[in-house]
């Protein structure tokens, strides 16, 4: 249980982040928003995948 809690902080942390580069930049298409985009959506596919495996 204590991995998806750091998971969860991870993602969070992330979305903070992501949405800080997006405020600052102001361009959704920025290349840096777009790795972002891609490193939080591998976070949120591991972490529904460890919910999962919980709950079963």
């Amino acid at each position: 249980m204590e991995y998806l809690k750091e998971k969860e902080m991870m993602i969070s942390r992330m979305r903070q982040a992501l949405c800080k580069i997006m405020d600052d930049e102001g361009n959704s298409l920025d290349r840096e928003v777009i790795s972002a985009c891609r490193r939080l959506n591998f976070a949120l596919n591991e972490y529904n995948e460890l919910l999962r495996r919980t709950i079963k």
